[in-house]
């Protein structure tokens, strides 16, 4: 199984998919679908490590356009793609494409390539709603420490998946379709699995903490459906 650590990720925009690992281009991919994650603006994160053979590429589209990673980027035979990138420990990638690059670089085909911007538009390019779906500030989903809780497809409140001390949460996407939030937490720990394809819509902030695991539910068989979170 696939899975992807994400520390400090706050108000991005995530593509989960499976993907074979793609050889070496001379410029990024044009496609958001083969990118893991992606964003407008900035991604700032503890540690990324993407674990096993399948994952994606990492873009940054517009402005400032900062890639920050504390510790380690760890995200082998998949490209990194931002104006600007600081990595603070070891980096592992195929190739890294910004223009201003700071921080560890050796193993991600130093030296760095030019920035090429992917695609023009990211909210055109993935799909973004024109008319955002709501959510329903009614319903809150909360997710108890060591409870694993599956959830179909819906309209809910605002979503926070426990972790920690007393033991982590995991949600577990039951259905193929769009799961609605008004705002999404997801404490140090816990985890949000997928068993089918899904589309998560969060009107307005999503935080996830440390440690904590989104993917595909193991043995769900689903290597090459994707979701997203907005």
């Amino acid at each position: 199984m696939q899975t992807i650590n994400l520390t400090g990720l706050r108000r991005g925009v995530l593509v989960l998919a499976r993907l074979a690992a793609p050889a070496r281009a001379a410029t990024p991919s044009p496609y958001p679908s083969a990118y893991v994650l992606l964003a407008r603006q900035s991604i700032r994160v503890t540690r990324f490590d993407m674990q096993g053979d399948r994952g994606g590429h990492v873009g940054l589209i517009g402005s400032p356009g900062l890639l920050w990673v504390r510790n380690r980027l760890n995200a082998p035979g998949f490209d990194v793609v931002a104006p600007m990138v600081q990595i603070g420990g070891q980096a592992i990638c195929a190739t890294l494409y910004g223009d201003d690059v700071r921080g560890a670089t050796a193993s991600c085909g130093e030296p760095p390539q030019a920035y090429v911007r992917p695609f023009e538009d990211l909210a055109e390019s993935c799909g973004y709603p024109t008319d955002f779906p709501a959510c329903d500030p009614a319903a809150p989903v909360i997710v108890l420490h060591g409870e694993r809780r599956l959830l179909d497809p819906g309209r809910y409140g605002d979503l926070k998946v426990q972790g920690g001390g007393s033991g982590d949460g995991t949600l577990v996407l039951a259905g193929e379709g769009e799961y609605r939030f008004c705002n999404v937490q997801v404490s140090r720990g816990a985890q949000i699995e997928a068993e089918q394809a899904a589309t998560l819509y969060v009107e307005g902030t999503f935080e996830i903490s440390n440690g904590v695991v989104v993917g595909p539910a193991q043995g769900s068989g689903n290597e090459r459906s994707s979701g997203s979170m907005s």
